[in-house]
């Protein structure tokens, strides 16, 4: 069996939220690397969020499931499945935060090449307005045609 190898990627990010009424957009772009897994793909970036770097790391798990986890100033797991409610912990510099993530769709086009990763999901906090958010992610592969090892992504395992 070949070792898969960790490509490095362009990462956009165009994410959209919708909350009593009112629409805010964010777009970010990073550099960061992609991974083919056994269960799908990880995109790995780091970036600005407030002045505070974090970093981000988003799995697919098949077609349908999205993880993604969030270091650094910010720390959060969040599990994206459609149909699905999941309830995590968003930790942030001032405290922790509860919140329920209600997921409407996971659309998946990744590919080794890169691609696009949408999904559309519905925070809900304790005592609070919920916020609907549309979520798109590009990957796109950079001009450097270097691939590297899984060793050199972030990937919660250890040799």
């Amino acid at each position: 069996m070949s070792e898969k190898r960790a490509r490095r990627a362009k990462i956009h990010v165009h994410a959209v939220q919708h909350m009593d009424g009112a629409h805010d957009t964010m777009e970010q772009h990073a550099a960061g690397m992609l991974l083919e897994t056994p269960d799908g793909f990880r995109v790995t970036y780091t970036h600005k969020d407030g002045g505070i770097s974090t970093r981000t790391t988003v799995q697919t798990i098949g077609k349908d499931r999205v993880l993604v986890t969030r270091s650094g100033g910010v720390r959060s797991a969040m599990h994206f499945e459609a149909g699905t409610v999941h309830k995590t912990a968003y930790e942030t510099p001032y405290g922790v935060i509860a919140l329920a993530i209600r997921t409407e769709s996971v659309e998946n086009r990744l590919t080794p090449a890169g691609g696009t990763l949408r999904f559309s999901y519905t925070l809900e906090f304790p005592s609070q307005p919920a916020i609907h958010h549309h979520m798109t992610l590009t990957v796109r592969p950079s001009e450097k045609e270097e691939t590297t090892g899984e060793n050199d992504v972030e990937t919660g395992q250890r040799d």
